[in-house]
């Protein structure tokens, strides 16, 4: 398992860190943990059951700082394995209920990312207030927060979006790696101030 930590400015004390993760991820059967290069680590699990609870708790923060997960696969080199994707459960708000299907999870987790065909009910149908899809973001980007879906009938349905389990998260450039208020922005003229609520994430 690879995993990176690019967005914080912070210098990263490795024995430190590993420490941490031993602690939080908890292994029954241990782990290995060692530094790549940089701020990329390689974790080896001692049995796949370890790795699969890891990994399903994704995604996982450090001090608010997203810890970005990759299983390695035998091809794959951890050094240049991308790491621009993490996976995140969205929340979709102001859908008709009928338009809570498996097909819209998939048609809206395609648009903003890569839709994750998991946690979906075997009839296809979403119940709830909101469609909560599993999806893989780009998260060197901007997050989306509104979406723009045209029906067969040409009308128009403008969705927003939450997400689950927000690290920290900087609402003015619509981004994850620092918060509001350490923002660059915060230093410009014409910076009126923001409060670090959360209006895309579940708290």
């Amino acid at each position: 398992m690879n995993q990176k930590s690019k967005f914080s400015p912070r210098q990263i004390h490795t024995e430190a860190l590993k420490s941490t993760l031993a602690s939080s991820f908890n292994p029954v059967k241990g782990m290995d943990f060692r530094m790549i290069d940089g701020n990329r680590f390689l974790h080896k699990f001692h049995h796949t059951i370890d790795r699969d609870r890891v990994v399903e708790g994704a995604p996982l923060a450090l001090n608010k700082n997203l810890l970005v997960l990759h299983l390695v696969g035998e091809n794959e080199n951890p050094v240049t394995v991308n790491l621009d994707h993490c996976d995140f459960y969205i929340h979709v708000y102001n859908l008709p209920v009928g338009k809570m299907t498996k097909e819209m999870a998939a048609f809206i987790g395609d648009k903003i990312g890569i839709f994750r065909n998991v946690g979906i009910d075997s009839d296809g149908v979403i119940w709830g207030s909101n469609l909560r899809i599993p999806v893989s973001i780009n998260v060197t980007k901007p997050l989306p927060r509104v979406l723009k879906i045209i029906s067969v009938f040409r009308d128009e349905i403008f969705v927003t979006f939450k997400y689950g389990s927000l690290p920290n998260f900087c609402y003015l450039y619509g981004m994850l790696g620092h918060l509001s208020k350490a923002c660059e922005l915060c230093f410009e003229p014409s910076f009126s101030d923001l409060s670090d609520n959360n209006p895309m994430g579940l708290g």
